[in-house]
């Protein structure tokens, strides 16, 4: 199939597009009003609605897997955290509340966990928090940055980059953080990794 442009919005920039489990909708963020928001469209691009609206950025969107809330970073309190909202843009809650930077977060594929990448031991490393921010527990332990982790469908493994072997490079770990494995291997960068949803890829 040939690529469709949805937004079609020259000298507007968008990006980190995510699907609702059902695939009716996109969530996104948007630079049109002068920095990044979240927006939502349906799959064929039509009836956009702006979700955030603040003078700071809102980015990375990922949709729950009962299509209610929505998972997204912020650095509207002078760093970056994890927020999640409602699908509708209410009830934005910040639920890393750390000084340090939070960096990209998504959820498991039953919505009972949320693995994410933080700085808050320092570097950048991958950490799991319940959906409310409780009780968080850090996965990776090395001087490297760890960052974009994602859930497969069973939950079973977690697929992050690491720049750990001088270049950004893919990997893959059970869920509780053992057995890391390197999936990649080259001298350019590989970055933001995704599950085929069947998990095999």
């Amino acid at each position: 199939h040939l690529p469709t442009n949805l937004t079609n919005s020259p000298e507007i920039a968008e990006g980190f597009p995510s699907w609702s489990h059902d695939g009716s909708r996109i969530v996104f963020n948007s630079d049109a009003d002068g920095d990044d928001e979240i927006f939502v469209m349906d799959a064929d691009g039509g009836s956009p609605v702006q979700l955030t609206e603040n003078a700071a950025r809102d980015s990375i969107p990922r949709v729950s897997p009962d299509d209610e809330r929505v998972l997204f970073v912020s650095n509207r309190d002078d760093n970056w955290e994890v927020y999640v909202m409602d699908i509708d843009g209410s009830n934005q809650v910040n639920l890393s509340n750390t000084p340090e930077h939070e960096l990209s977060a998504n959820w498991s594929h039953d919505g009972s966990k949320i693995v994410f990448a933080s700085e808050r031991d320092g570097n950048a490393q991958i950490y799991e928090m319940e959906p409310d921010g409780s009780n968080v527990r850090r996965l990776t332990f090395n001087s490297a940055r760890d960052t974009y982790p994602a859930y497969s469908a069973d939950g079973s493994q977690i697929v992050f980059t690491s720049d750990r072997e001088d270049t950004r490079e893919i990997y893959v770990m059970n869920a509780d953080g053992t057995n890391q494995v390197r999936i990649t291997e080259g001298n350019l960068h590989e970055g933001q990794p995704a599950w085929r949803p069947d998990g095999e890829e």
